[in-house]
């Protein structure tokens, strides 16, 4: 069991997954998000290929219109 701070929430995770598949399990997730693992925003084409590892923090942030 692994642990993430999901935008500033604990959570916890049965095993490692990837990015891409984390995200399917989370069904806040809009069409239009981006994501920052540890303060580094991750292109969408690396989700499949980037591990969550105990300790990361998460964020998923959606997109706001306005100034």
């Amino acid at each position: 069991m692994i642990k993430i701070i999901l935008n500033g929430e604990l959570l916890e995770l049965n095993s490692v997954l990837s990015l891409s598949d984390f995200l399917k399990t989370q069904q806040n997730c809009t069409q239009t998000f981006a994501v920052a693992i540890n303060e580094e925003f991750i292109a969408r084409q690396r989700y499949a290929e980037i591990m969550l590892n105990d300790g990361d923090s998460v964020e998923i942030v959606a997109p706001m219109q306005g100034g």
